[in-house]
Order: structure tokens, then sequence, then C-alpha cells
């Protein structure tokens, strides 16, 4: 039997779990120490905070759909109806890039989801996510990465299996 209200407390859980999440994964936290910020410091934070946005955009997504986005077009439904989906880093007027696979680093249990195209002063914003392990939920971070660390990242090719 259809049960109207039924419907509104699976959105209300859906919604109290991604503040949750939100909460506890989207934690700002360098991977490691970062050169001194230039004096565009408001642009490289206006950069941190539109990562903010997305992780938060990306979290509520995989909550409504039990993976993260293909592309970041799909997270446009999920921004703020009178703000666009921030797609641009402010500082280098460069689109994000945005690798839903996930690099992965030998140095780094966590893998790079989302990344400034161009490093302002050695040090990148980006986005690091984590699997989802017992009780946990997947976790993201916004952090900065030094040069060295961003290039420890690599894709992961899967061989296929032989039959």
């Amino acid at each position: 039997m259809y049960q109207p209200h039924s419907r509104y407390r699976i959105l209300a859980s859906s919604l109290a779990l991604l503040v949750m999440m939100a909460l506890a994964g989207c934690q700002a936290q360098p991977a490691s120490a970062p050169p001194a910020v230039p004096a565009a410091t408001g642009a490289i934070e206006a950069c941190a905070a539109n990562l903010h946005d997305l992780c938060g955009y990306m979290l509520q997504f995989y909550v409504l759909n039990g993976r993260l986005p293909e592309t970041l077009n799909e997270l446009a439904p999920m921004a703020d109806f009178d703000r666009e989906l921030p797609r641009v880093c402010p500082v280098s007027g460069q689109e994000y890039v945005y690798v839903p696979e996930g690099l992965r680093s030998p140095t780094e249990r966590r893998w790079l989801l989302l990344y400034e195209p161009v490093a302002h002063d050695g040090v990148r914003n980006a986005i690091l996510g984590a699997e989802p392990q017992g009780n946990q939920p997947m976790g993201l971070w916004v952090v900065q990465l030094n040069e060295t660390s961003f290039r420890s990242f690599r894709r992961i090719i899967v061989p296929l299996e032989m039959e």
C-alpha cells in the first residue's frame, strides 16, 4: 500500500546521512606541508571554497546514487538554485580536472579525484577520496598537494582477465 509520508521519511533520512557524511568527510587538511601562499590569497581561498562545495555535491550524489558521478556535469542538479556549479579555478581561469576512477599514489591510501590544472607557487588544491570501510562512510577531503606529492598519483590500469 502506498504511504505518502514514507517518501518524505526516506528523503529526510538521506539528507541527514548526507549532512553527517559532509561533516565527517569533507575536511580540509594538507597532504604535505605547502610552501608559502602568494599574495593572491583571496583567489586561492575561493578555489578551496569551490572544492569544498564540490565535495558536498559529490557526497550528496553518492548518497542518492550509490556511486560518484562520471562527469562534473552530473553534479549540476545538486548545486544551490542560486549558484552555478563551480567548474573553473578562480586563480588560473581553467576548468578543474575530474578523474572519476581516481588516481592512486604509492604513498597515499586516499585517491585523487579532482585537482587544479595549474599549480600556484608549487601547490595545487585537490579533492582526495577514501573508500567506505566498516561502518565508516566514503570520505572526501580538500587538500593542498605540493608538486612532488601531486606527481606521485597515477592511473592504475587493471588488466583484463583472460578466459
